[in-house]
This record gives structure tokens, C-alpha cells and sequence, in this order.
């Protein structure tokens, strides 16, 4: 089963990443893999990472409404094949600046 928790990336590296995310209490179970999807059209994919949870908690929400739980999560990614190696970096490297 594959679960989406849409979200913003907050830091990214080789070894895993955090994101910001809007706490539904309905989310769906939880996958042992996550895809990355960028772009309008959604021209970036990388699919199938495995990663395990690292932390996972509440921050301050920067939303108006104030009823939103806004949470940041930590994830480190599992062993990656060489071409998913490749396309984290490459993703890395063309959004490098957002990250800083």
C-alpha cells in the first residue's frame, strides 16, 4: 500500500530528507516507500524510495487558520539503486538553492 502525504520539502541530502506537511488524523497507513514529484506537470519523478521514520512532531504553523496541525518530519532513506542515486542528485542539484 502506497500512502500520499503531500508536503513541502524543507532539507534534502543523499542519506534522506524533512518536509513539512498538514496533519490529517485520516492519512492513510503508512508505506515503506515514498516517491518525490515536482513540478507543474509533475516532470520530476522518483519513485519507489524506501525510508524509515526518523522524527515526526509538531511545528508552528505559519497558516492563518489555526486549526491546521502543520508537522515536520525526518525521514532517512534505505539502500537506493544506482539509478535512483542519480536522480536524487540530479534533483538535488537543480533545486539546491530552494534548500538553503
Amino acid at each position: 500500500m502506497n500512502s500520499t502525504k503531500p508536503g513541502l520539502i524543507v532539507d534534502i541530502g543523499l542519506g534522506g530528507l524533512s518536509f513539512r506537511y498538514i496533519d490529517r488524523k485520516d492519512w492513510p497507513e503508512e508505506s515503506h516507500t515514498l516517491d518525490i514529484v515536482s513540478g507543474e506537470d509533475e516532470e520530476f519523478r522518483l519513485e519507489n524510495i524506501p525510508y524509515r521514520v526518523v522524527s515526526d512532531y509538531e511545528t508552528r504553523s505559519d497558516i492563518a487558520y489555526e486549526k491546521m496541525i502543520v508537522k515536520r518530519r525526518s525521514v532517512a532513506f534505505g539502500p537506493l539503486s544506482n539509478d535512483q542515486k542519480m536522480k536524487l542528485q540530479q534533483f538535488i542539484d537543480l533545486n539546491q538553492a530552494t534548500f538553503n
